[in-house]
C-alpha cells in the first residue's frame, strides 16, 4: 500500500479471485485481515526444490527495462518455442483467457515479465506458468492503456478483435474463444460478488471497491461479448 496505490493488496487480491473463477491457475492466496497485505504461495518451489522458471522478456531476449516493448502475438511465438509440444495448446487458450481477463479488469500492466514458463530441470516438460500480477490499474492511472500491442495497437481490444487474435495465434475456433470468453466473464461476476461483500465490511475499501467496479463494467462492456 502506497499512497499512489491505495488498497493495492485488495485491488490485486479481487483481480486474482477473478482469475481463479474463470478457470485459470492461480498460485494459493489470502488477504490479511488488515487488507493492507497480500500473501502469496510460490509456485515455483517444490517440496524437492526450486522449479525452473522464465519469464516472456528473457524469452524474448529482452531486458528488463524492455519489458513494455513487444506484442501479445509475439508471446504466442514464443509459447510455440518454448512450450512442450504436449502443452501447447492449452498454454495458448490459458494465455488468450489471461489476455481477455487483463483487458475486461482494465489492467495495462500485463507485460512480458507478467507471464513465464515453469519446468523441473533442463530436460522435463515445459507448461506456462499460473497467472499471476493482476491488477485494475486504470483506478491509478486514469487513461492507462495494453501494456504490449496487440493487433499493431495498445487500444483496449473489443470481443472480435480477441475472438480474431485467439483463431489467429492461439489455435481456437471462434465457438471455443467465445466459451472462454464467457468464463472470464463468470469469473468477474464471481469476484464482483466477493468484493461487494467485502465491500460491505470494510468502510476503506468502499471507495476502492466502487472505482474498480466502475473499470471493471467498463472493460466487460468494451472487450467481452453483450
Amino acid at each position: 500500500w502506497t499512497s499512489e496505490h491505495p488498497n493495492l493488496a485488495e485491488n490485486e487480491y479481487f483481480c486474482m479471485r477473478a482469475a481463479h473463477h474463470a478457470g485459470l491457475q492461480v498460485p494459493a492466496l489470502a488477504l490479511s485481515n488488515s487488507g493492507q497485505f497480500l500473501v502469496v504461495e510460490r509456485f515455483d518451489l517444490q517440496e524437492q526444490g526450486y522449479l525452473g522458471f522464465e519469464d516472456f522478456c528473457v524469452l524474448s531476449g529482452q531486458t528488463a527495462t524492455q519489458k513494455y516493448k513487444g506484442s501479445y502475438e509475439n508471446i504466442t511465438r514464443r509459447i510455440r518455442d518454448f512450450v512442450s509440444t504436449e502443452n501447447v495448446h492449452p498454454a495458448l487458450e490459458s494465455f488468450f483467457k489471461a489476455l481477455a481477463l487483463s483487458c475486461a479488469l482494465q489492467n495495462g500492466d500485463a507485460h512480458l515479465k507478467n507471464f513465464g514458463v515453469l519446468y523441473q530441470h533442463a530436460e522435463s516438460h515445459v507448461h506456462l506458468a499460473p497467472i499471476y500480477d493482476l491488477v485494475t490499474t486504470t483506478v491509478y492511472q486514469p487513461g492507462d492503456i495494453l501494456a504490449l500491442t496487440l493487433g499493431g495497437t495498445k487500444r483496449w481490444p473489443n470481443a472480435k478483435t480477441l475472438i480474431a487474435f485467439a483463431r489467429s495465434h492461439c489455435e481456437m475456433s471462434d465457438a471455443r474463444a467465445r466459451i472462454a470468453l464467457a468464463e472470464v466473464a463468470h469469473g468477474l461476476q464471481m469476484a464482483r460478488q466477493e468484493m461487494a461483500e467485502h465491500m460491505a465490511h470494510t468502510s476503506s475499501f468502499a471507495e476502492m471497491g466502487q472505482m474498480m467496479l466502475k473499470q471493471w463494467d467498463q472493460g466487460m462492456a468494451t472487450s467481452l461479448p453483450s
